[in-house]
């Protein structure tokens, strides 16, 4: 009964700390692209939706090539911008902070560039793509309910392995 006692304070110390240090919580590095008519361009962000400042961004003209096409740096406000490349298949990689990572996948042709930016203006398309992004990358109840759950299984599971192991 001590030694659940023990495990059981620890437990909770555990569950207190992660819950209420603000560097717990995590962020993903997310990152939105499109094709205008010869150029890439793009704006890489956070989950929190904080810009990735000054990030290192790379493309690649795919099928995979081991060196980059080009390689920029965001701005402020996490934007970057390829000029003046050859149409075919771009893998755009943007590394960010702390081993963070994003890719995206972009065809860049004059028939799909020209249409796309016919029919609805380049921002409006911009803010769409981050706004899906940002919805991709949040935390939702069901995440969190079955995180926690297999955490109480585990424990559970662990409860009795530890009983059966004293009888």
């Amino acid at each position: 009964m001590i030694r659940f006692h023990f495990w059981l304070k620890n437990a909770l110390l555990l569950v207190g700390v992660s819950l209420f240090a603000p560097m717990a919580w995590g962020h993903a590095l997310l990152l939105s692209t499109q094709a205008v008519q010869q150029d890439i361009v793009g704006r890489a962000f956070y989950s929190d939706d904080t810009a990735a400042q000054d990030e290192a961004v790379e493309v690649f003209l795919l099928p995979k090539q081991t060196e980059p096409t080009a390689s920029v740096q965001t701005d402020d406000q996490g934007r970057f911008r390829f000029v003046d490349l050859v149409p075919g298949v771009y893998q755009v990689v943007v590394y960010g902070m702390e081993g963070h990572r994003a890719q995206a996948t972009v065809e860049l042709n004059a028939q799909s560039a020209q249409a796309l930016t016919s029919s609805a203006t380049t921002e409006e398309i911009a803010l769409l793509r981050q706004d899906i992004a940002r919805l991709h990358a949040r935390i939702r109840l069901s995440d969190i309910v079955g995180g926690i759950g297999y955490i109480v299984g585990l424990a559970g599971a662990y409860l009795l392995f530890i009983r059966r192991r004293h009888e």
